[in-house]
């Protein structure tokens, strides 16, 4: 039995390769190098494949159109080689309904400048749509004697399609300016670059956006939405961790729109585009507070420059606007997990002119699109517990947060450490307050030193009993 199974296969395997030679056979006699044209017209008419009856049925007759690409295609050792030979192919007269049944050829022959498809059965454009799209290079096409020619708009169709196509069923539907044209249009553009300057237009815009955006980020993030986002402004938030590091996002991940890592199928990606401002504010509320570093601290790059054709409020013309990228670091206070440490982040916002509104708007600007992404992680070797409801020692949280780095201290923590400071030196509530908030982040041992060096310059009416303190 297994001799029987050899000499099966044998014989099967011998007869392909006879078809195959026999089909090279046909491939010499179809081509013209004169005009690069491979002739696959007509073939129920070719002798030789008459002979080896292989158009019983259309799907033989497809597979052997299919097979006779193939191996003109495999003749050449690299495409630059097969572009240069093979330029014009012709698969007329062989009776298809659609170009389906031929899809390789657009794969075999992906830059073809001539095809002429004459005198089949494509009765529409739906019988041409698998190849919508391929062919780039194509600058005539035939199509006559298929019913295709006379559905309505087809031409138009066609040019779309076939970006530099200039001769079609012998006629000129666009000149080679055009066709040149039509190719450019189609080719990706980078965003238009302008010079860095972030006292843009004599106006300072970018300068006095940014001072005014990070503090209150960092303290009053419903007034900034207020100030500077409308109903179609854009929010999106995206992690990369860095590796090697504790991974401390959890108050991140969920609204995280990190595509390349999160994957593109995920359908909750795009519910993590947060539109309108209502929508970001309360997105806001539930990040974690932040503090960032004064402008004039050395640790920022920021850089702007104009944004053009954005479309204008009125809803005539269009508007210049603003892509500002900011990259920088600030410190977080975690206090839901007890993490307090620094993340480094970018952030690029597009501002663009507000829109009219009765009052007027606070500012001329608004914020159309703001995409903050944030890198790294680097926890403090300290970490400060949440603050509790009750009673609490305000010299330990102050000595915590020094340890930790800044934290946002709400106004009941800062009146008990007032009132301790003013329980130890003998200042007033007014004076201790003035003498904790000159200290650095609120910090009480730095405020009592403070103190101690220069009580001997405050007046009697710094102290509660009038009296300074020996």
């Amino acid at each position: 039995m297994p001799n029987a199974r050899a000499k099966t296969t044998a014989r099967i395997s011998g007869h392909a390769e006879d078809t195959r030679q026999q089909l090279k056979g046909v491939l010499a006699t179809r081509y013209v190098p004169e005009t690069k044209l491979l002739d696959l017209s007509a073939l129920e008419t070719d002798p030789t494949l008459s002979k080896m009856d292989i158009f019983s049925s259309q799907k033989t007759a497809e597979k052997v159109l299919n097979a006779l690409m193939l191996i003109a295609s495999d003749r050449f050792s690299d495409s630059a080689e097969k572009k240069e030979a093979i330029q014009a192919v012709t698969i007329a007269s062989n009776n298809l309904k659609d170009v389906q049944q031929v899809y390789q050829l657009s794969t075999d022959f992906p830059e073809l400048k001539r095809l002429d498809i004459s005198n089949n059965k494509i009765e529409s454009m739906s019988g041409l749509a698998k190849w919508r799209g391929q062919f780039r290079s194509l600058e005539e096409l035939h199509l006559t004697g298929n019913g295709v020619v006379n559905q309505a708009n087809y031409v138009a169709e066609l040019l779309d399609w076939f970006p530099v196509l200039q001769i079609l069923n012998g006629q000129q539907v666009r000149t080679p300016e055009q066709a040149a044209e039509s190719l450019n249009n189609l080719t990706p553009k980078p965003l238009a670059q302008f010079p860095s300057n972030v006292r843009d237009g004599g106006g300072n815009v970018t300068e006095s956006f940014v001072q005014a955006f990070f503090p209150l980020f960092d303290n009053d993030r419903a007034s900034l939405v207020t100030q500077f986002y409308d109903d179609e402004s854009w929010f999106s938030l995206s992690v990369i961790p860095g590796s090697g590091r504790p991974l401390p996002w959890k108050s991140y991940l969920k609204y995280s729109r990190n595509i390349e890592r999160l994957g593109g199928r995920n359908p909750g990606l795009i519910q993590r585009l947060f539109t309108g401002g209502d929508l970001i504010a309360d997105l806001w509320k539930t990040l974690p507070p932040t503090q960032h570093p004064a402008l004039d601290s050395g640790r920022w790059i920021i850089d702007s420059h104009t944004f053009p054709n954005l479309a204008d409020p009125s809803g005539v013309g269009s508007a210049v606007g603003l892509m500002i990228n900011i990259n920088g670091q600030f410190e977080e206070a975690d206090t839901s997990q007890s993490l307090f440490g620094t993340r480094t982040f970018s952030r690029t916002i597009i501002l663009g002119p507000s829109k009219p509104s009765n009052p007027p708007p606070a500012h001329p600007y608004r914020v159309i699109s703001d995409q903050l992404t944030l890198h790294d992680w680097k926890p403090r070797d300290a970490a400060v517990a949440p603050v509790p409801a009750v009673a609490v020692d305000p010299v330990a949280v102050a000595t915590a947060v020094t340890a930790a780095g800044p934290v946002v201290l709400n106004d009941a923590l800062r009146m008990q450490m007032t009132e301790e400071l003013s329980k130890r030196t003998g200042m007033t509530i007014e004076y201790s307050n003035l003498c904790l908030s000159g200290a650095p982040n609120w910090n009480f041992e730095a405020a009592l030193r403070a103190f101690d060096e220069q009580k001997g310059a405050l007046p009697a009416t710094a102290f509660i009993n009038g009296v300074i303190p020996m």
